[in-house]
Parts: C-alpha cells; structure tokens; sequence
C-alpha cells in the first residue's frame, strides 16, 4: 500500500518538475531576464520541495507511525502548519508578477499596497482565527483567488489595447497569466465546497476533486513549461521586449 502511495505522489508532481526544470532550462538560455522571473522560477523549486514535504503525514498514516512517528499525538500530524503559510507565499508571487506587468506606475502602487494589506490581514486571520494547525484557511483562498483573477483580468485588457498582442505568444506572462487563471477559477470553488466537510462524507465528492486536481495540475505546469520553453527558444532579451514601446488609446507607452 505504502509502495503503492509513494507512486501515486511520484505522479501526482512530475509536472511541477517539470516545470521547474524548464524554468531552470530559461534562466541558462534568456538574456536579461527580468527579476520576478527569476523569482518565479525559484518559487517553483520551492513549490516542489514544499509539496513532496507534505506527504511526510500521508507515509505515516499509512506505515501505521512506523515512518515519522514523532509526528502522533502532535499539531504535526496534520500538513496545515506547512500549506497555510506555502498558500500565502504563492498567492502573493503569483499576484507579484502581475503586478509587474502593469504598465502604469500609479496603478502599479495601488496594486502593491492591496498585495501589502492582503498579507497583514491573512496572517493575523491565521494567528487570530486559531486555524493555523488545524485547518486550511478559506479567507487565503478566497482573497487570494479574488485579487489573483483581477489582476490577471487587467494583464488581457492591456495587452488586448496595446499592440503587445501581436507578440503574445512570445510573452512568458501569457502562459503563466492562463494555467493560473484556470487553476484558480476551478479548485478554489472545489476547496471553499469542502469546507463544509463534504471530503468526509462523500466518496465520489473526493475522487471527482482528485481527477479535476491531477488534470488541472498537469495543464497549469504544462502551461508554464511551454512558457518557459517557448521563450528560452527565442534566445533574445527579455527586458529588451518588455521595453518595447506600445500603443494604448493613440498614445506610445514605455515600460520601464
């Protein structure tokens, strides 16, 4: 059964290295890669290491404590204490990045101090709501997700009125912009579902949410590795296309 269960995990992360490694292919090929680029590949490795860590419950649950039986009887037996604080950190790189592709400054501050108030409150909600080693937190997923959607929803509207469109195949933002967004806009409705304990009680609730995760997984890192891919296979600078100057309602804009 154990062996059985490790495969199962083996599966369940190949996209995510997958995709990290083709991250890791990106920084070697690119040319001025831009710094939340980087972050963001990083970010994955981290993302890797983070999940294949949380199994650690799952391998003891299943040996009968024979694996990590430090673990019984403690607030560690359960992985909450792991993905609450991994749920903030990704919300708040993914909504980063965005950030980072608006092209007006103004707005760019705005966006930053809503990024700013979404981590204060997410962190007294863990440290106030006594959730933290004892269940996910739905406020992350919710806030997070509403904001993450948003500004993904302003990236398409200003490339859709700038001629950035002509290139938007080219453009790392648009792979990460669609695996996220169809990421999020499918489990976090699943997630928010579960919290009234359906995973409990509902078999076929538990193998539906699975399928939909592995499928959803493997298109989002997909996603990001054909990104990476694609980009890395230009061989041209970066920041040399993210300076290119646009057209926006008849006036040229430079990013800077």
């Amino acid at each position: 059964m154990l062996d059985q269960l490790i495969d199962s995990i083996f599966r369940a992360f190949l996209w995510e290295f997958i995709a990290a490694l083709a991250g890791a292919y990106y920084l070697s090929k690119a040319k001025g890669i831009p710094l939340i680029h980087r972050i963001f590949v990083w970010f994955l490795w981290f993302t890797l290491v983070v999940d294949t860590s949380g199994f650690y419950n799952i391998v003891a649950y299943y040996s009968d404590y024979e694996y990590f039986s430090f673990i019984k009887g403690t607030s560690f037996v359960h992985t909450y204490w792991l993905f609450n604080p991994y749920q903030l950190i990704a919300y708040v790189v993914f909504q980063s990045f965005f950030v980072t592709q608006i092209y007006s400054a103004k707005v760019r501050k705005i966006l930053w101090v809503i990024i700013i108030l979404f981590t204060i409150l997410v962190i007294l909600n863990l440290i106030m709501s006594g959730i933290f080693f004892t269940s996910y937190s739905a406020f992350t997923a919710i806030g997070g997700t509403m904001i993450l959607v948003f500004l993904i929803g302003m990236f398409f509207y200003q490339i859709l009125r700038s001629n950035r469109i002509l290139d938007f195949y080219k453009d790392l933002a648009f792979y990460i912009a669609i695996g996220a967004l169809l990421w999020h806009v499918s489990i976090t409705p699943l997630f928010i579902y579960n919290k009234f304990g359906i995973m409990n009680t509902s078999p076929e609730f538990v193998n539906f949410y699975k399928i939909l995760l592995s499928v959803m997984n493997a298109f989002m890192y997909g996603s990001f590795a054909a990104g990476f891919l694609i980009v890395a296979k230009k061989g041209r600078s970066l920041k040399e296309f993210e300076e290119k100057l646009l057209v926006q309602d008849g006036n040229l804009i430079k990013e800077k």
